[in-house]
């Protein structure tokens, strides 16, 4: 099984060079691919994690270290890092500082941490996270003005053999788990940000790896949520429950992934405007940083 999951990981980074160098053609599906499809590409296998965490987090029990959320941030920060290290896609396109950093990322970052402070919250709260995710980023990819909609060169094709082996891989590591599998699940969202920085430069990684990590614990939450519902309707004699009277317990992990979204967004902001010791310096900090987490996280998964 840890064959067929790292064999679909290197798929998905193989898929996510061509995918990303379809966004670079302008207009609104070309958006789409950098702000939705790319970073469900890094989300998707993190989101297998969430099925199993979902009976514990349930009825009080605790969610753990929600590694299924935390998850993409890291792995986001982690290639973003390299990636401005390492200077990939010279020649392309890079962050600038008339670039606009979408609200959304911080947001949806303080929305994890509020998550955390309250530690035990309703069921449906859990579903309305992952609901203002998908809303802000229905909003970020809305038509506008003067755009072109035409599909040409979208890549229809590559975007969907590569969002079936991310859901092939979140399938696997759901029956899998362990340390192993969250470890290509990590591997594979920092290969996706360096392929799309080699491929499309370093506006497209950004945009990337900020939409992952923000979308990530949103729609880890709403797995939660979802199989809550599901419970309840197995579970349900006579009457269905209101299901706002079923409570996620545990939610203090949501605090990683809350303060690694708001660091990644003032990497994103500061980078242009740090001198190179400083961008070096940083971003050294913030790699180190992640690699340390990941690996006390995957650490504790490995020792249960």
């Amino acid at each position: 099984m840890l064959v067929i999951s790292a064999g679909l990981g290197a798929a998905i980074v193989a898929l996510a060079g061509p995918v990303a160098r379809c966004g670079a053609v302008g207009g609104r599906p070309a958006r789409q691919v950098l702000c939705l499809w790319l970073p469900l590409a890094v989300v998707l296998p993190f989101l297998g994690l969430s099925i199993p965490e979902a009976a514990e987090a349930l009825g009080g029990g605790a969610a753990g270290p929600l590694l299924s959320g935390s998850g993409a941030p890291l792995a986001a920060a982690a290639g973003l890092a390299v990636a401005y290290l390492l200077d990939l896609g010279r020649g392309h396109r890079s962050w600038h500082l008339d670039d606009h950093l979408p609200m959304s990322w911080p947001a949806l970052g303080g929305l994890m941490l509020v998550l955390a402070a309250a530690g035990s919250v309703p069921q449906f709260v859990a579903g309305v996270a992952m609901a203002a995710g998908l809303v802000l980023v229905w909003l970020e990819t809305m038509p506008r003005v003067g755009e072109s909609h035409a599909d040409r060169g979208s890549g229809g094709g590559l975007v969907a053999g590569m969002l079936v082996a991310a859901a092939a891989l979140g399938w696997t590591v759901a029956g899998a788990g362990g340390g192993a599998a969250s470890l290509v699940c990590t591997a594979t969202g920092v290969g996706v940000v360096l392929r799309v920085a080699g491929a499309a430069g370093g506006r497209a990684a950004t945009l990337t790896a900020g939409w992952a990590a923000s979308l990530g614990p949103a729609l880890s939450l709403g797995v939660l949520a979802m199989g809550g519902v599901q419970i309840v309707v197995q579970d349900a004699e006579g009457p269905l429950p209101f299901v706002g009277y079923r409570r996620l317990s545990g939610l203090e992990g949501c605090a990683l992934a809350g303060v690694t979204v708001l660091c990644l967004c003032g990497l994103v902001v500061g980078w242009t405007r740090w001198a190179r010791p400083t961008r070096v310096v940083v971003a050294v900090g913030v790699l180190v940083a992640a690699v340390a987490v990941i690996a006390g996280l995957l650490d504790g998964q490995l020792a249960v």
